[in-house]
């Protein structure tokens, strides 16, 4: 996925987004694939810039960004913690994730899609 990312063009098909192992339903807008896939991107970007514990808290029980998902019950045995005690913690980390996020690219990123979408219903495009 990342060679169509990188490259400087706009010739990406659902087919090779698919034969990278990206899933769409039938009939998705290319332009939603792609904002998807760079919106994705984005927020691990953001990810791997939380604390190892945080990443791991987080990947663990969303099963994300390679981390195999778990339960609560079973990250808090894993973290020595109480079952409250991983919620907090999960919690925690998620907000320093949304903190990471909203200083990122990725507000610029929802507002030119969103623009983009008004114009082409609007006919404007």
């Amino acid at each position: 996925m990342r060679r169509w990312l990188e490259q400087n063009t706009f010739s990406i098909s659902l087919d090779q987004l698919l034969e990278d192992g990206y899933d769409f339903p039938s009939g998705t807008a290319m332009e939603y694939a792609v904002y998807r896939i760079m919106l994705v991107r984005l927020v691990e970007e953001q990810f791997r810039k939380l604390s190892a514990r945080d990443q791991y808290i987080l990947g663990s029980y969303f099963g994300v960004f390679g981390f195999e998902e778990m339960s609560l019950d079973d990250l808090a045995f894993e973290e020595m913690l109480t079952i409250e005690g991983a919620r907090k913690a999960n919690e925690a980390a998620l907000l320093r994730l949304r903190e990471l996020c909203v200083n990122s690219e990725i507000p610029v990123l929802k507002w030119a899609y969103a623009t983009v979408n008004h114009f082409r219903h609007n006919s404007y495009l």
